[in-house]
């Protein structure tokens, strides 16, 4: 049987990868859970080890139409970074930060900011994001599928803690998928409208992600994507990684995954893995 995409933004931990979501048919509505690991010290020179769990659900009310929502709970080690729109964690340490504006890439500037180091340990709800999205065309042999989606961040994450920025966010995407023979061709674009902050120095910033899957057998997909993002701060550095992962979707409607990822600047995490669980009905 035919597979076929099922496009949704996870904006939880790092970039936003759409690699994978393949089942064996197009269910009405999924529910699951993603459990996110990231490590690295984001240019602050202070290591911040991270974890997100967080509980998906989504529904398609028509064959082109998918609603979504995802409600994560974080935790960090140190909160010298903070979660904002499209799952970009960034330095937000007030002892040391990059601004390009006025020093510099690279440069770090101490005391700028007016964001108070967290050193301990922190944990609670993350920022809850509600989605829409709607397949413009749909694949067949000579098109791929173009899909446009569009996602509200409510700010529901501690700011105090670091947690999250403390505002609303808007963000719009585009998204192509094409099957050929056993291979998966995938690329995306978003971006996102920060809320105004001079304690996070926030700016609108872009993500881009491409990568390529290549089905194993009946129920498998093994993929591998990099992303680039712009600087989400006044304080913070571009980020771009590398994933790689694997995909299983069954026909029961149960989907399993995993990745690994490779921080390549130092806006991202040096290391990330994650784990997910679905189930489509």
């Amino acid at each position: 049987m035919r597979r076929r995409r099922i496009v949704s933004a996870a904006l939880v931990g790092g970039l936003v990868v759409v690699a994978g979501g393949r089942v064996m048919a197009s269910p009405r509505g999924t529910v699951g859970m993603a459990v996110d690991y990231q490590t690295g010290d984001y240019g602050s020179g202070q290591t911040t080890d991270a974890w997100a769990v967080t509980l998906t659900a989504s529904f398609r009310p028509t064959d082109r139409w998918v609603l979504d929502v995802s409600v994560p709970y974080l935790y960090q080690s140190a909160s010298t970074t903070t979660t904002t729109a499209g799952g970009m964690r960034f330095d937000v340490s007030s002892d040391g930060r990059t601004s390009s504006s006025t020093m510099g890439p690279g440069h770090r500037e101490p005391g700028a900011g007016n964001v108070a180091t967290v050193t301990d340990s922190q944990s609670g709800l993350g920022d809850v994001v509600v989605g829409v999205g709607y397949t413009l065309i749909e694949e067949g042999d000579d098109l791929p599928q173009l899909s446009v989606s569009s996602a509200v961040k409510i700010p529901t994450a501690d700011e105090e803690k670091n947690l999250g920025t403390g505002e609303w966010d808007l963000e719009v995407g585009l998204a192509l998928a094409k099957i050929v023979g056993d291979w998966d061709v995938f690329a995306s674009g978003r971006y996102v409208f920060q809320g105004e902050s001079e304690a996070f120095g926030l700016k609108d910033f872009a993500v881009l992600e491409a990568g390529l899957g290549r089905f194993v057998g009946e129920a498998a997909e093994v993929w591998a994507s990099t992303a680039w993002a712009s600087a989400p701060s006044e304080f913070s550095d571009p980020s771009a990684e590398v994933r790689l992962g694997i995909d299983f979707g069954l026909p029961s409607g149960l989907g399993l995954g995993g990745y690994l990822s490779k921080g390549l600047t130092d806006g991202a995490p040096d290391y990330g893995a994650g784990v997910s669980a679905s189930v489509a009905f």
